[in-house]
């Protein structure tokens, strides 16, 4: 099977505006955002050209300050680089050219990434109305470069609010054209554009747990999620631990508390975190057994996809406690 690009519809119009900019010259910016454990790329952010990137009729130079502040950027965000996309106008070549390939395999190269992804956009006829997008994903094990399928993602990008510094702004938006596959129109909860940024964000706040000695994971367990923390700084020869489940409804609808048992909850609002109440609960007394296993943390970018991490199968669950609000 063809490897799988999941691509929102506001960040293929971002393209077609840049590509109308420069109409007879290249152009092209960078792509951002997670990759699935099947290795499909899901981007949610399409950057354009720097200020200070060169256009020439057969070729593109994206300025390489740019690629790393806006990497940092991104990166802040839980988002990683996934590759570039870039124009051939009028050239009428919808595939990468032997440079192009050339330029992905140092990449992969340098980088040591698995996959790098390549959009290259095309004007399919005399006018620049209409515009075209190829997608090829190059593997690092085989060099090869595939045609990748595209399913589009309705609506705005989560991300496309980012700002990049010196990220040039594009003009109109011609009418665009793009093979279209069937879409899955219904998301669930997890995906929508606000539990994204949420989640994210709480993935952030748990990966920085790690500077207080609790290791601390994030997973998807059939329709919500489970949070799992080991504190690794204890005197105990016993591991604390802790878990929390959460799913429709959050952050409104408090988290679980499944283990341990505690003397006093922590309460819970909308403004606090998840690793806010990790640290809370491990601070406390326990009058429960210890858990069993200890968790390896999860890095926030793995965490958006569109299969996010499921959670590790457990022998016994303790029942669940809300917190409350």
């Amino acid at each position: 099977m063809p490897p799988t690009v999941h691509i929102y519809e506001s960040e293929l119009l971002r393209m077609a505006a840049h590509m109308a900019a420069f109409p007879r010259r290249e152009t092209g910016g960078e792509l951002f955002g997670l990759a699935t454990h099947s290795g499909a790329s899901v981007v949610y952010r399409v950057t354009g050209p720097a200020k200070r990137a060169r256009h020439l009729s057969t070729s593109f130079f994206q300025d390489e300050a740019f690629i790393r502040s806006a990497s940092e950027v991104a990166w802040a965000h839980g988002l990683q680089h996934l590759g570039s996309w870039h124009s051939h106008h009028h050239i009428g070549l919808a595939e990468p050219s032997g440079g192009d390939e050339h330029t992905a395999r140092a990449a992969l190269k340098e980088t040591g990434w698995p996959r790098f992804l390549m959009i290259i956009g095309n004007f399919p006829d005399a006018g620049e109305d209409h515009v075209t997008l190829g997608f090829t994903q190059f593997d690092a094990a085989s060099g090869v470069g595939s045609g990748a399928a595209v399913r589009t993602l309705d609506g705005q990008g989560p991300f496309r609010h980012l700002k990049f510094e010196d990220e040039r702004q594009p003009g109109r938006v011609p009418a665009w054209v793009l093979p279209r596959e069937p879409r899955e129109l219904a998301s669930p909860w997890h995906k929508q554009p606000h539990m994204v940024r949420r989640i994210v964000s709480e993935a952030h706040a748990l990966f920085g747990l790690a500077r207080a000695g609790i290791e601390a994971a994030i997973f998807l367990d059939g329709d919500e999620f489970a949070v799992r923390a080991t504190a690794s700084n204890t005197r105990s020869s016993d591991a604390r631990c802790a878990e929390l489940r959460f799913g429709a409804g959050f952050p409104d609808v408090p988290p679980e508390v499944v283990n341990p048992r505690v003397l006093h909850l922590p309460t819970w609002s909308v403004d606090r975190t998840l690793a806010n109440v990790v640290e809370e609960l491990l601070t406390q007394p326990v009058c429960a057994p210890r858990a069993e296993n200890r968790f390896e943390p999860a890095e926030p970018a793995a965490l958006l996809s569109a299969g996010w991490k499921r959670r590790p199968a457990q022998t016994a669950t303790p029942s669940p406690t809300r917190l409350s609000a």
